[in-house]
């Protein structure tokens, strides 16, 4: 029997940004146990990246711009390095995107899977509509949920067919 503890201990002593992988091999089979720390998810990193390339600015560019040094910006675009949630905030406001929805990305907040309105999302899109075309979204929405609730009821009313 293997102690974890004594194996993942040692490593993480090492480096706090490295990602231990300790194979077991039981009855044949082999068990892959990972553990990684301090890592941003790729999907954020790589969204980082397309700006920056989209903007056709450098680390160090990025780096003023969000008021950091460029070596936290380095290890967040190079190594994957998780950055602070000041460095997040920073960067919400460049992703032109909340800033709950930065952290979620970044890996500083759960992402909430039962959570299945996108609040975040739909305040994002609403807020580059006119008073008017808001109101008129709202009207679409109630329509919506009335036929809904309609075709519910009528559905529930209808005899069932005897097989």
């Amino acid at each position: 029997m293997v102690d974890f503890s004594t194996i993942i201990g040692k490593q993480t002593k090492l480096s706090s940004c490295v990602t231990i992988m300790v194979i077991i091999s039981v009855t044949e089979s082999v068990i892959l146990y990972s553990m990684t720390t301090k890592q941003t998810p790729v999907e954020f990193v790589e969204k980082i990246k397309a700006k920056m390339s989209a903007e056709n600015i450098s680390v160090r560019e990025l780096a003023r711009i969000l008021g950091v040094s460029h070596p936290t910006v380095t290890e967040l675009v190079t190594y994957g390095h998780r950055p602070s949630f000041d460095t997040c905030i920073a960067l919400a406001k460049w992703l032109k995107q909340t800033d709950v929805s930065t952290l979620r990305e970044a890996g500083l907040l759960p992402s909430d899977p039962k959570d299945d309105i996108k609040f975040d999302d739909w305040k994002e899109l609403l807020k580059h509509l006119s008073s008017e075309d808001q109101a008129e979204m709202r009207i679409i929405a109630e329509g919506i949920i009335k036929k809904r609730k309609i075709d519910a009821r009528q559905k529930s009313l209808k005899p069932k067919k005897e097989q």
